[in-house]
């Protein structure tokens, strides 16, 4: 699944949030543009998954500021 993430406001532990996604999926694509409050993740987790994560990075969101992707997986990945 892809993640985007907005935030109304800068965030304060960026690395906290790819440090929590990528000890659930190491493999996990995550970019983030910490002064414009954006996260984007490509992963294979639900939603409730990234909103605990989140939460435990120390940058909680609302679920609904949260926008789930159709999957691009091509399944070309071992």
């Amino acid at each position: 699944m892809e993640y985007h993430v907005r935030y109304n406001h800068p965030l304060a532990a960026p690395t906290a949030i790819e440090d929590e996604i990528l000890k659930i999926d190491p493999a996990a694509i995550v970019h983030i543009d910490a002064a414009e409050g954006f996260v984007r993740i490509s992963s294979w987790f639900e939603l409730i998954d990234l909103v605990n994560m989140l939460a435990a990075s120390g940058n909680p969101i609302d679920p609904l500021q949260i926008v789930q992707l159709p999957s691009t997986c091509c399944g070309g990945c071992t």
